[in-house]
């Protein structure tokens, strides 16, 4: 049996001696291991201080420290890789790699790749890294994207360019060997060793369980295997919707090569090694013959020279170095000296200032920190110290003196002991008399008020007594008790008549919506009457009448409050969020500190409060709270998202691409920019407003810098596919831009997920305060762009100007309180818009909604109702707040621009209603809405129909169209006078026009004239206000041409002509 044992562990012990690791230079003698620098690293000192890793480069998300290169962080979605610079080319290697991958839970994503390809690899799919690679991959996959419980898995995939890697699959069908082995969260680092000798690929595990370095384990082997002569090394690790760390702490390389091949390389060397030296040493020799030559042709010209005059001797040498030693040890002292002086005049200020502060804590505590002491308050207290310290030593020469007479007192009364009587005194040649009286009428006043005292607590004090039952000196108990009820019934009946008087009042601002501030005003009325209690009779008369007038006031408030319309119109803005509003109270009362002013805790305090909205800002779109700078709002950040990175790539970069349906301010920013020499894209959308991703991907060109292109447009409320939109920016290296005014707080959104690298946010649109926005810039990676606004360098020197910590707590409540309400809020909108929407359709016919009906936030409802003018249904709608387009163009007569860009007749871009359904919309306000809609759609098309009955209605009408058109061929012309400078062929158009208006005005006239002749009341035919208006537009029109056509006759140049894609933009 013992045998029996004994064949089993020699056995096991041979398997293990197969498949543990051994380097192959010890197995073969004749192969020689070499260390190849330029192909590794490890810690300590493994980066640079600028963070750059020598002869490695790295990007994406990998940073590079002291001790380890984090390939990925654990943030969900992220990609990195480090390659090295130069190429490895020797047909036998090994890598030893040391790496560790940290993450949460037990299941992590996605993982990491060691690379030996023919070209360094870019950021991609397959672990962060390109596919159709050409060379090695060695993957450790975390995640088990094919459900087969084979994860964490090392897998080996050998590409020659052609084959993709089947990712959903884990690759299966194209590893040419595997082995599990479950490498995260291990208690040591893991250390992989890929050794590739005569073509065969081994790879060997050491599981991290253990301190022992060399405890591997065979993973698989791989023979065959054809790799590239020459390639680069590479890492690259990526992360999903779970994330993990990737950290690689080593990576070293080796190198194999054969002994006699390397001596016969070593001898051929050592021959041409001789050959050269035979080739200086004959140069020599000629150069030298060559000199002397020279010199004996021409003797005046050569200068004798001293090999001693050119080379300092040793002693001169010595002594330079004592010299120069010296010299190091005086500066040295010097720097010392003054350091000291330096050192000690600060701690003599420390000293000072903490003794005033001391003194002053000492007196009145109010922490308030002293100035720094001046060289003459330092004087001051050294000379006090001075003073103080000779008074001590005079006190302590008197108490050495006093000490003294009192050893000669008790010398003198041990010596002479004498009885004393009552009246008896002892007198001694030391003793003064003088000072002994002193003591005895000391000790008798002392005695004599003990003795007072003592008659006075033997003598306590007596109330009087009652010598009859109605003669009293006292107050008795049962008239004492009905004086104090008395005051207490009085005391409430007044509080209960002042209550009765307040009751209407309160009853009111409590069903108000501005509950919060009118209770304000009351509480601080109420203080100030407390306060002032103590004044007159006449100030308390006028103080009552005039918080009567005051409550009066504040009651014919509210009731005209109480018959204000419904508020249907939350993409113009939205009302604040009571909750908003309590968490800005105490910053715009007394927490008032200016968030830069970092030298007092009232600064520290608003600073600590920015910094925690912007978190909340941050999370709601899943950004770091780096990424975010405060602005004024969505049009702020919108003008330095596209101006900014427009200006800063300019000297590269001259393209912009936007759509025709971007906010107004957006096209503004794209019109300064086509003033300066850009070249901009106005895409078109098709019928539903959404844009082709194929047309932008035609014009996304490498000279385009940014593409910006609204997330929900404002008018239709339609949603652009806004991922992938910015996963094809990102695949053109473009900056992509979103104004997410009108969806964040509303959709859910993530920047990373959408690759967003500017995102535009506006308080006001999330039921915050208005005044206040914010830009997020992503930094990974990084956004550049110039500054728009300069002064103090606020915001990372983006925004300048002082940040307002009210406004900015407001918009992080903002923001909070969505993040945790916005899928009930989402729910509820849906339910409203689709209600809103069925009803009216059901009951209403020939009515439109615009944009796409599927791919639109539901809380902006678009609706054209036809036969019916917009500004007549909304003058009929005065119960209900809404508007016909954008609030930034309410004030214009022409019809949507979105509208006009989907294609839309102008009629029915006339009559578009946009209804705004909010958080605070309730469903009686729908029904409402439905019901006076419906109401007044059908009244003014019966009006409609009797108006069109009468033939002269209809003339005017026509007259009001043909009005109309000339205007807008009169703007057309006076926009085109903008960009004539650039485009001479402007002009034909502009001629065109006008022979096109001329034909109209003559059309007009007829007609006119015609209803005259025609009509049995001449004198009462007039132009409708609607002519008058267009009329007088058109007016204004043809004289701002006309002044921009005599500037131009004044300044005629020549300038360049423009391409047919910004002259497409123009008309």
């Amino acid at each position: 049996m013992k045998k029996f044992y004994n064949l089993i562990l020699t056995i096991y012990t041979s398997i293990i001696a197969i498949y543990a690791y051994t380097d192959p230079s010890v197995i073969n003698p004749q192969l020689l291991k070499r260390f190849e620098y330029k192909l590794s690293f490890k810690g300590p000192h493994l980066a640079f201080k600028d963070g750059t890793v020598p002869f490695w480069t790295f990007g994406g998300s990998a940073i590079a420290s002291d001790d380890q290169v984090r390939v990925t962080p654990s943030i969900r979605s992220q990609k990195g890789w480090i390659w090295t610079k130069n190429t490895m080319t020797s047909d036998n290697w090994l890598l030893d790699v040391k790496l560790r991958v940290n993450g949460r839970g037990r299941i992590g994503a996605d993982g990491l790749a060691i690379w030996f390809t023919e070209k360094p690899g870019v950021e991609g799919p397959v672990f962060g890294s390109n596919d159709f690679w050409n060379g090695l991959g060695v993957f450790l996959d975390s995640f088990d994207n094919d459900a087969l419980q084979n994860n964490p898995i090392i897998a080996v995939m050998v590409n020659d360019g052609t084959k993709t890697y089947d990712h959903p699959h884990d690759g299966t069908g194209q590893i040419q060997g595997s082995c599990i082995r479950d490498f995260r969260n291990k208690p040591f680092a893991i250390r992989l060793k890929i050794e590739y000798i005569n073509q065969g690929l081994a790879i060997y595990v050491n599981n991290g369980i253990s301190q022992d370095d060399n405890a591997f384990e065979f993973c698989t082997r791989i023979d065959g295997v054809k790799l590239p002569k020459t390639g680069y090394l590479g890492v690259s690790a990526e992360t999903g919707g779970l994330a993990d760390d990737h950290d690689v702490l080593e990576f070293l390389t080796n190198t194999y090569s054969d002994k006699q091949a390397t001596a016969q390389n070593q001898a051929a060397t050592d021959e041409q090694a001789k050959k050269y030296k035979e080739e200086y040493e004959n140069y020599e020799r000629d150069l030298k013959k060559q000199q002397d030559d020279y010199q004996k042709e021409h003797p005046d010209l050569t200068t004798p020279y001293s090999e001693k005059a050119l080379f300092e001797s040793e002693y001169d040498r010595e002594f330079r170095t004592i010299l120069e030693g010296q010299d190091q040890i005086r500066l040295s002292l010097t720097s010392i000296d003054r350091k000291m002086i330096e050192l000690l005049g600060r701690v003599e200020r420390i000293s000072s200032t903490t003794g005033e502060q001391q003194q002053i804590t000492g007196k009145d505590a109010t922490g308030i920190p002293a100035d720094v002491a001046r060289i003459q308050d330092i004087n001051r207290v050294i000379n006090a110290n001075n003073d103080m310290s000779r008074t001590v030593q005079s006190f302590a020469q008197v108490l050495t003196d006093l000490q003294q007479k009192l050893n000669n007192l008790q010398v003198n009364i041990n010596n002479n002991p004498r009885p004393i009587g009552a009246g008896q005194q002892v007198v001694t040649s030391n003793v003064d008399g003088t000072v002994v009286n002193e003591i005895r009428e000391i000790v008798k006043m002392i005695k004599s008020e003990t003795n007072t005292l003592v008659q006075k607590s033997l003598n306590p004090m007596k109330c009087p007594t009652v010598t009859a039952a109605n003669d009293s000196s006292c107050v008795g108990t049962f008239t004492f008790m009905c004086a104090i009820v008395l005051q207490i019934i009085i005391l409430i009946g007044f509080f209960a008549y002042k209550m009765k008087m307040r009751e209407p009042v309160m009853l009111s601002i409590t069903r108000n919506i501005s509950t919060k501030s009118v209770l304000l005003s009351f509480v601080s009325r109420r203080s100030c009457r407390i306060l002032t209690a103590e004044a007159s009779p006449a100030s308390k008369k006028q103080q009552e009448i005039d918080e009567i007038k005051v409550t009066q006031q504040k009651y014919q408030e509210l009731q005209k409050l109480q018959s204000r319309p419904l508020y249907l119109d939350a993409q113009a803005t939205t009302p604040m969020d009571p909750r908003v509003l309590d968490q800005m109270l105490p910053y715009m009362t007394h927490l008032y500190g200016n968030p830069h002013s970092r030298t007092h805790a009232f600064g520290w305090e608003s600073e600590k409060a920015i910094e925690i909205a912007r978190e909340k800002v941050a999370k709601l779109i899943n950004a770091e709270p780096k990424e975010i700078i405060f602005t004024s709002g969505a049009t702020e950040s919108n003008n330095i998202s596209v101006k900014g990175v427009a200006r800063f790539y300019k000297e590269k970069k001259k393209h912009v691409v936007t759509t025709q349906t971007e906010h107004k301010c957006v096209l503004d920013s794209m019109r300064v920019l086509e003033s300066e020499g850009f070249k901009v894209t106005y895409l078109p959308v098709k019928k539903n407003g959404l844009i082709d991703l194929q047309e932008l991907e035609s014009v996304l060109t490498p000279e385009t810098s940014l593409c910006s292109v609204m997330m929900v447009n404002n008018e239709i409320g339609v949603r652009q596919p806004i991922k992938e939109i910015g996963k094809l920016c990102r695949s053109k290296k473009v900056f992509f831009h979103t104004d997410a005014a009108q969806s964040v707080g509303k959709i859910p959104i993530d920047v990373n997920q959408m690759n967003i690298d500017l995102l535009s946010i506006s308080g006001h649109k999330i039921y915050g305060p208005k005044g206040i926005g914010a830009l997020y810039i992503r930094r990974r990676p990084r956004v550049r762009l110039d500054p728009i606004q300069t002064g103090g360098g606020q915001e990372r020197n983006i925004r300048s100007g002082t940040v307002p910590t009210p406004l900015v707590v407001g918009l992080g409540a903002a923001c909070e309180i969505a993040q945790h309400e916005i899928g009930n809020d989402e729910k509820r909108v849906t339910e409203l818009s689709k209600k809103l929407i069925d009803e009216i359709t059901k009951r209403c016919t020939h009515v439109i909604l615009n944009g796409d009906p599927e791919s639109r936030y539901p809380g902006c409802v678009n609706l054209s109702f036809a036969y019916v003018e917009g500004e007549s249904l909304l003058m009929a709608l005065k119960d209900i707040a809404l508007s016909s387009g954008s609030a930034c163009t309410s004030a214009s007569l022409e019809p949507s621009y979105v509208l006009r860009a989907i294609g839309a007749d102008e009629d029915l871009a006339h009559s578009s209603i946009r209804f705004g359904i909010g958080r605070f919309t309730t469903e009686a306000e729908v029904d409402f809405t439905i019901e006076k809609t419906v109401e007044h759609v059908k009244r003014l098309r019966e009006m409609r129909i009797s108006k069109m009955s009468d033939p002269l209605c209809q003339l005017m009408e026509d007259v009001e169209g043909l009005c109309k058109r000339c205007y807008h061929l009169q703007k057309s012309n006076n926009d085109m006078y903008d960009y004539i400078k650039e485009d001479h062929q402007l002009q034909e158009y502009i001629d065109e026009n006008e022979q096109i208006i001329e034909k109209y005005h003559r059309k007009i006239n007829e007609i006119f004239h015609f209803m005259k002749d025609n009509s049995d009341k001449k004198d009462e035919i007039h132009l409708s206000p609607t002519v008058i208006d267009y009329k007088r537009m058109e007016a204004e029109q043809k004289r701002l041409c006309s002044e921009k056509k005599n500037k131009l006759a004044e300044n005629s140049m020549n300038h360049e002509q423009v391409s047919s894609d910004d002259k497409g933009a123009y008309l």
